[in-house]
């Protein structure tokens, strides 16, 4: 059985690899990123996606490299708010695929529980160093 503090660290490693799949994604392929989640092909969306993928490379740095998990995984939730906040814009788009889009919606609501879960576990760890 592993520690408290072992745990949130192995919890806080995924949540890294999430961000660095992420990331990866949307930077080196904003446009299948856009598709896949109904976005609408807009100069903004162009724009907004490989930022969002840049973001999420610098959440997985610091959950990866770093000591400090609670921290690096409430930069995730405000990442994951912001997200929510685009895909509602996007919604009102034109050219937007919704059914796609809702999906996509629910995958960041769902990710964003568990960020906020292990965010929340890392902040009641002894010091916030697992």
């Amino acid at each position: 059985m592993s520690s408290p503090r072992g745990e949130v660290r192995r919890r806080g490693r995924a949540l890294g690899l999430v961000s660095l799949g992420l990331g990866v994604a949307q930077v080196v392929a904003p446009k299948a990123v856009r598709r896949l989640s109904g976005v609408a092909d807009s100069t903004t969306s162009k724009a907004v996606v490989p930022l969002v993928g840049a973001r999420e490379l610098v959440h997985a740095a610091g959950l990866l490299a770093g000591r400090r998990t609670g921290p690096w995984a409430w930069t995730r939730v405000a990442g994951d708010a912001m997200d929510l906040a685009g895909l509602a814009v996007a919604l009102t788009g034109r050219g937007a695929r919704r059914g796609r889009l809702l999906g996509a919606t629910g995958v960041v609501l769902g990710i964003t529980v568990l960020d906020v879960l292990v965010a929340r576990q890392a902040t009641r760890a002894k010091g916030t160093t697992p």
